[in-house]
């Protein structure tokens, strides 16, 4: 499912469905905030940094897409991505996602290549949807 930063893409038909967003909280740990500070000591890189924002982003995109597909649609656009640092100082990194939910018309060539997996994902969402007694929150424990 497309995640974009457009606003307006050009040459797409869609429908605008409604904003998503998702969040993504994680500890840095101990290990994690030795190894940032020795980086910021010496002004390098923090690779234990980066893969903890990279994974946050990964959980926010999946997030993202599923409750996009829950509600009909199979593509994202307008796409913002922040980063902050949460709780006072105790080393929480978190990464927030939004963007516009749509449902692109598929008819369009320039989904041909990816009609047929769009269309799979519309109908096993509609699979999900028809589960009795499914919540949300309940896909994230």
């Amino acid at each position: 499912m497309p995640i974009i930063t457009i606003h307006n893409p050009i040459k797409w038909e869609y429908k605008v469905l409604e904003i998503v967003s998702a969040q993504s909280v994680s500890g840095t740990g101990f290990l994690s905030e030795l190894s940032g500070s020795w980086a910021d000591f010496t002004g390098g890189q923090s690779a234990t940094m980066a893969n903890k924002i990279s994974s946050g982003e990964g959980i926010c995109k999946k997030k993202l897409r599923l409750e996009c597909a829950l509600m009909g649609g199979n593509a994202i656009i307008g796409t913002d991505i922040d980063y902050s640092e949460v709780g006072g100082g105790k080393g929480m990194l978190m990464v927030c996602m939004s963007g516009t939910a749509i449902k692109l018309a598929l008819e369009n060539d320039n989904f041909a290549d990816k009609r047929n997996i769009l269309t799979l994902l519309s109908d096993k969402v509609g699979e999900l949807n028809s589960l009795p007694s499914l919540e949300f929150g309940d896909y994230y424990k």
